[in-house]
Formats: structure tokens, C-alpha cells, sequence
């Protein structure tokens, strides 16, 4: 079980967290929990207040992969990283691993527990919902004790906002424009992820050429077609003839 904690406090913080646990269901593994969320000061530095809450997370991934994930999570979502002297900033996500299982680690990249987390209320409030039994492997105590003995003072505000629970969708589609790239897409997440491709019959739908002759009069003939074919292959999946897809 991996904990993360999650922040946000620039531009629209709800959908941003919302985003960021959607590509931590997706990219590191199921979440069993979600805090409450809660409104909080910027913590060493003068700035919008954050919104933040922590997750449990089940995950095959090494501490290592998770790290590596959720960077890229963050810079999919527009986090800037400044030097580590200026690290402290607003930030549209920041994502924490702030416990991996018992493992106790300190490298270059990452020190576990989170070294700072006994001191941050941000962490430990929302960190105490979700898991108030966990047991610190460094001190020796529960989370409950470390948010007692905390010598932060910040106070936070719980939202009436909830998180909402990823859910596991067993498709992926994909659409664009014609010379987009779909079909190498396709076969790039098949091979990251295993399952079967559904692609479209381009060059068997009977109103193809008509379309480019007359767009207007074939459009809704054409995305017809389509649409029949895509519910044909969707019926060979529900009835086993080939596996679901990815």
C-alpha cells in the first residue's frame, strides 16, 4: 500500500486534484481511499491557499516507479519545478509519497517516509481519515499520535466537496481527425497495456466514397456505418468471441 498526499492552489484546484486522481488510478495503481478535502494556508510561502487530501493506494509498481509516475502526472498537469532553494511556489499539483508499505529509503531522489510529514497538519488531518493506525516505521507511532504531538498550527477547512472514486473502464477510445495518428496510438497502448484492438473497417463502409464526393448528403450515412460497425465488434466482445478490449 502506497499514501500520497495531493495539493493544489492555482486556477481551478477541485478539477486539477480531480485530474490528478483520475492519472494516479490509471498510471499507479487502485485507490482504496480518499480523504475529505481541505482548504489550507501555503505553507512556507505567501500564496493562495491550497486545497489538499491524501490517498491509499494499492500498486505493483516499485517506490521508485511511483515517484516516477507521479512526476510525470504533474507535469502533464502543468507543474513548473523550480530549483530546489525556490522549491517552495504555487502550483497547479503536487504530489507527495509520503509512505511505501514499511519501506524506509533515503537516496538522491527519494527519502521514505516523507521526512517532513509529522510536521505538515495538511498531511497528517487528512492522512488521520484514511489511515489513523498506521504505524510510522521510523518513530515507532500512529498517525493519530503524530497529529497530536504536531507543532504545526495551521488550521485547516474541510470542504463539503468529495473526491470522486475513480472508476475502471475496460475501453479506451480513440478519436480524432483523419491523419491525426489514432491508428499508432492504438498500437502504442496496446503494447503498453495488453489487450485487444477494435478498429474501425475504414475501407469497408459502403458510403466512404460517396462522402468524399458529397460530404453533406453522406455524413450522417457514413457515421451510420460506423457506428453499426462499432456495435457489431462490441457484441462479439459481450458474447466471448473475442477478449475485452483495452
Amino acid at each position: 500500500m502506497v499514501y500520497l498526499s495531493l495539493g493544489s492552489n492555482l486556477c481551478d484546484r477541485f478539477a486539477h486534484l480531480q485530474l490528478a486522481i483520475g492519472l494516479i488510478r490509471y498510471r499507479v495503481g487502485k485507490i482504496t481511499a480518499i480523504s475529505s478535502l481541505y482548504e489550507t494556508p501555503a505553507w512556507g510561502f505567501e500564496s493562495t491557499p491550497f486545497y489538499n487530501l491524501c490517498l491509499a493506494v494499492e500498486t505493483s509498481l516499485s517506490a521508485e516507479e511511483v515517484l516516477k509516475a507521479t512526476l510525470e502526472i504533474e507535469t502533464y498537469l502543468g507543474r513548473e519545478r523550480l530549483p530546489e532553494k525556490e522549491n517552495y511556489q504555487a502550483r497547479t499539483i503536487d504530489i507527495d509519497l509520503l509512505f511505501y508499505a514499511e519501506l524506509e529509503m533515503n537516496t538522491p531522489a527519494l527519502e521514505l517516509p516523507h521526512p517532513r510529514l509529522h510536521l505538515r497538519n495538511f498531511i497528517l488531518i487528512p492522512l488521520v481519515e484514511i489511515a489513523p493506525n498506521l504505524v510510522h516505521p521510523t518513530f515507532k507511532k500512529t498517525i493519530v499520535q503524530l497529529a497530536e504531538e504536531s507543532p504545526d498550527e495551521d488550521k485547516l477547512n474541510r470542504l463539503e466537496q468529495a473526491m470522486k472514486q475513480p472508476k475502471h473502464h475496460q475501453f479506451i477510445a480513440i478519436e480524432g481527425n483523419i491523419g491525426a495518428g489514432k491508428t499508432s496510438c492504438m498500437h502504442l497502448l496496446q503494447e503498453a497495456l495488453g489487450g485487444t484492438v477494435l478498429a474501425e473497417n475504414f475501407f469497408n463502409n459502403p458510403y466512404l466514397e460517396d462522402f468524399y464526393k458529397n460530404p453533406e448528403d453522406f455524413a450522417l450515412q457514413v457515421e451510420t456505418a460506423f457506428l453499426n460497425d462499432r456495435v457489431a465488434k462490441y457484441q462479439q466482445v459481450l458474447k466471448g468471441e473475442v477478449k475485452r478490449p483495452i
